[in-house]
């Protein structure tokens, strides 16, 4: 009886111990399943790296930048324009300087075909040069508005990012260690490669 009692609470423990773990966990196991994503296509980037400098550590660090400078500099510099686009598309449209929208509307291409759907949506549906504006400025008052959310959504966004690179890291440098047969099958090696880092 004491022993039936005994096994109940240890799993009703161990039950409960997981769950609070799990809790603990959830905010960076998005973090850690990218950083084995990018550990596993980069690995060979890294056994690359390591033929020429025999320092795990440096290796890792090398194959990081690499990540960093493939992955994440291009979004970067693609978001950095997207704002500047859209900061010049709201002052132009406060200035009143917008004069595209009203020539794109008047092409005679988008002519033709408005009259087409005219026919089948009738012509109070669509869309006017002054619903156009509007709604651009909606969207832009939007985003300003809801800058403080979005500002610690990137705080949290680094944060991941950091929690990243530092798993990435710690996989380049010893998961062959940790994991010798799951690494390998991860990677669809059989048995060590020429020009594995050194142990």
């Amino acid at each position: 009886m004491t022993n039936r009692f005994y096994s109940s609470m240890l799993f009703f423990l161990l039950v409960v111990l997981g769950y609070l773990t799990y809790q603990i966990m959830s905010p960076f196991l998005a973090a850690i399943a990218w950083a084995v994503v990018f550990s596993i296509l980069f690995y060979p980037v890294y056994l690359f790296i390591s033929r020429y400098i025999r320092v795990k550590s440096i290796s890792s660090v090398i194959t990081i930048i690499l990540i960093f400078i493939i992955i994440i500099g291009p979004f970067t510099y693609l978001s950095v324009m997207l704002i500047d686009e859209l900061k010049g598309i709201i002052a132009n449209i406060n200035e009143g300087k917008l004069g595209t929208i009203h020539d794109i509307l008047r092409h005679p291409k988008l002519l033709d075909f408005l009259e087409k759907v005219q026919l089948f949506i009738g012509a109070e549906k669509l869309p006017t040069e002054e619903m156009i504006i509007g709604n651009i400025k909606k969207i832009g008052l939007g985003l300003t508005d809801n800058l403080s959310i979005r500002i610690t959504n990137i705080i949290s966004a680094a944060i991941n990012f950091i929690f990243m690179f530092f798993t990435i890291f710690f996989l380049l440098k010893d998961a062959p260690g940790f994991f010798p047969g799951q690494w390998t099958t991860c990677l669809l090696m059989n048995g060590r490669r020429k020009g594995s880092p050194p142990r």
